[in-house]
Formats: C-alpha cells, structure tokens, sequence
C-alpha cells in the first residue's frame, strides 16, 4: 500500500478535545498551542469499542492511500462520545482530497467512510466530520450514486486468445468522459485496478465506451464496478452495480449505463 508522509512538525496541538501530535511519523503527546493550531476531527457516535480509525489521502490516480500517522484507536470526550483529531502543520494546509474511515478493528472490517475534505486553510481552524454506522460513502469523493444498468453476455471470435472481455456503454457522455474499474479489497475499500483506466470512446450512437480483456487468470474475480468521471481527475459521475468477471473464453460481459 502506499503510504502519504505529511510535513514533520516538532509541536501539534488539538483544540477544544484534547491534545496529540504527529512527529516523525508518531503519534505522541504534546504541549497544546491552541490559538496556533489547525485541525482535523473526526466525531464518531456509537462506534464499536474495538474501532479503528485512519485518514487517508487521494492520489492522482484516484486510489486512495493511508496517511503516515493518521491512524489509531478512537479517544473518547468525557461525556463518552468516541471522536478523534489531529493537527495539520502550515505546510499541509489547503491540500486535498483526504477522507475517514472507521474500522471495526484494526485491520477488519469498514464500519463507516466520510465524504472527501480539504485540509484546514489557516491556523484555528477546525475541519469536522460526523461520522455513524450508516457513513458508508463510496470509496471515490462526491459520487452522485449508482448508475442504473442492465448486462448482457456477448460471445467473440477470441481467435485461440484465452481471454474475455469486459465492456461499459455510457449513454448521454461528454467526449471529456473518464471510466475507470475498482475492486473491493479485503477490508471493503473500494481501489482501482491498476491499468483499467482511460477516457472513454465515444462511438457513432453517442455512447461513451470502454473494453478491457481479460486473461484467464482472473476469470471469476470481484466483486468489482465501473467508475464513470466527468474527466480525467474530475467529478464522480457515477459508479455502477458490482459484477464478476467472466468466467470463460470468448464471452464479453456487457454493462450498459445510464443515468
């Protein structure tokens, strides 16, 4: 997994919660400065006793990394609410696109994810996230939602290939159009599989679409999905339902999109 480093202070301090810092890549206690600092939080009622909790960063090709420091168990305010926070030195503020998430246990599994955030701007300011049991957002930032679908099983001349195929049409697409496709990983973190991204082709009925083959060794593999951008490194349009590959040669998984 790559892992994001923010810039090294010497002193953090939390407001209002308690006080933490982030040194070298660890988290230990420190002095609080309060009216020099930033800060993110994270409030999470009715979280599992063994909850675990992590900041992550998005990179440039979507997929999103564990922030270095940013994780650990959740603190608790003295009326018993489960909540955690870090500060953000000058040097980080403004950046983006960084968001929560709550595991059951450290290394279990997502209990609840929030939408994306920027980064405080300035000293004092407190970035604030509630986060619940249904915080369950979609692994991009800002999704409008699942996409209506319907699937088809198209048969191709693989001419001796072992391979099948996976394809996504798009109806109502901008030629700026972006498609990508994710996997759900062990701990239920949707991540883009590496290479299946590209803008899409827009073809003479209109419809955005894009094909990738698919080698015989990941016949059968998912549960996987569709992501639809308003361009490269842009909005989410949407995601579709989850599928399966195909699990033989010379089929072609069809999934047609719509909004």
């Amino acid at each position: 997994m790559n892992i994001w480093k923010l810039a090294p202070v010497k002193i953090w301090a939390a407001r209002g919660i308690g006080a933490l810092a982030l040194a070298s890549s660890m988290v230990v206690a420190q002095p609080a400065w309060a009216d020099d600092s930033a800060t993110i939080s994270a409030v999470v009622p009715g979280a599992p006793e063994t909850a675990w909790i992590a900041v992550q960063w998005q990179n440039a090709d979507s997929t999103w990394s564990t922030v270095e420091g940013w994780q650990g168990d959740l603190d608790t305010t003295a009326s018993g609410i489960p909540y955690k926070q870090w500060t953000v030195a000058s040097e980080d503020y403004g950046k983006s696109a960084f968001r929560w998430v709550v595991y059951v246990e450290e290394g279990g599994s997502v209990w609840a994810t929030s939408e994306s955030f920027n980064l405080p701007t300035s000293s004092s300011e407190n970035v604030e996230a509630t986060l619940t049991g249904q915080t369950v957002a979609s692994s991009a930032p800002a999704a409008s939602g699942e996409l209506s679908a319907w699937t088809e099983n198209v048969g191709f001349d693989a001419a001796g290939e072992v391979v099948a195929r996976i394809t996504m049409l798009l109806g109502q697409a901008s030629p700026a159009t972006y498609v990508g496709v994710q996997y759900l990983d062990a701990n239920g973190i949707w991540q883009d599989v590496d290479g299946w991204q590209t803008s899409a082709t827009i073809n003479a009925d209109g419809l955005a679409v894009v094909q990738w083959g698919v080698a015989a060794s990941s016949f059968g593999q998912g549960p996987l999905r569709w992501m639809v951008y308003a361009e490269r490194g842009g909005a989410v349009v949407g995601f579709s339902p989850t599928f399966d590959l195909p699990t033989d040669v010379g089929i072609d998984f069809v999934m047609h999109l719509s909004r």
